[in-house]
């Protein structure tokens, strides 16, 4: 499958992160050598052994991706072990049910099913991979501090994407501005009657990434894939536009 980023029961190469803990995740002398609870400690080489074959192999979310899509493509497994993997076999709570060797996540507590995958922690580092066969997205998201909350964050991305559900171009109701294209790869366009107006573009995590006055065509092609909302403001009316878009 070329997953040139993963391998097992080795100290990781290439593209990958650095993971790390702090002195409070243990026990005063539950360890040969006390630990500075206020400290992070790098754990990037420490041996995952204790978990061998659920921790001990590694890779990175591009490769994850890559095998979760194999997976779900029917290279790995045929559709009849997917179904029994996809089965319920014990519910978890909020977050989702298990299956066999999937994990079903839940948008809500004891709401519906959005997708399938697992969770993954292991000393320094925490994890998340998902398929929307509804939206048909796969997406991977990875933390290097154990226990991080992948698992809601994930939950936050799948609300995010439903929340245009169409998928579409967007137009505000009064057709004053016209944001499109949606999904959009190197450019993206903007139609308004708007004279004087800022773009401003910014991460799931609400930092600026790109700002732009009076532009029609905005250049992303120094973004990364992923998810971002854009707004315009109108300079003289003080008018924001909001809209949320997928780089691809």
């Amino acid at each position: 499958m070329g997953l040139i980023n993963t391998d097992f029961n080795t100290i990781p190469t290439g593209s990958f992160m650095r993971g790390y803990l702090k002195g409070t995740f243990y026990k005063t002398g539950s360890v040969p050598v006390d630990l500075d609870p206020d400290s992070l400690y790098d754990f990037t080489e420490a041996s995952n052994s204790w978990g061998y074959g659920a921790a001990d192999l590694w890779s990175n979310t591009t490769d994850l991706i890559k095998f979760h899509k194999a997976l779900f493509n029917g290279q790995l497994i045929n559709s009849n072990w997917l179904d029994t993997m996809k089965m319920v076999v014990t519910n978890s709570g909020d977050m989702g049910s298990y299956g066999h060797g999937l994990i079903q996540f839940k948008s809500y507590n004891g709401g519906p099913i959005y997708g399938y995958g697992h969770t993954g922690t292991a000393f320094g580092y925490g994890d998340m991979l998902c398929y929307v066969p509804s939206l048909n997205v796969y997406m991977c998201s990875a933390g290097n501090y154990m226990k991080i909350g992948q698992e809601f964050l994930q939950r936050d991305i799948y609300n995010f994407l439903t929340n245009n559900p169409s998928g579409l171009d967007e137009v505000t109701s009064d057709n004053l501005v016209t944001i499109y294209p949606n999904p959009a790869s190197n450019i993206k366009n903007i139609n308004t009657i708007y004279k004087n107006f800022q773009i401003s573009i910014f991460n799931v995590t609400g930092q600026l990434v790109l700002q732009k006055n009076n532009s029609l065509s905005i250049d992303l092609s120094e973004l990364t894939n992923g998810l971002y909302v854009i707004k315009l403001q109108d300079q003289n009316l003080m008018t924001t536009i909001t809209r949320k878009f997928v780089r691809e």
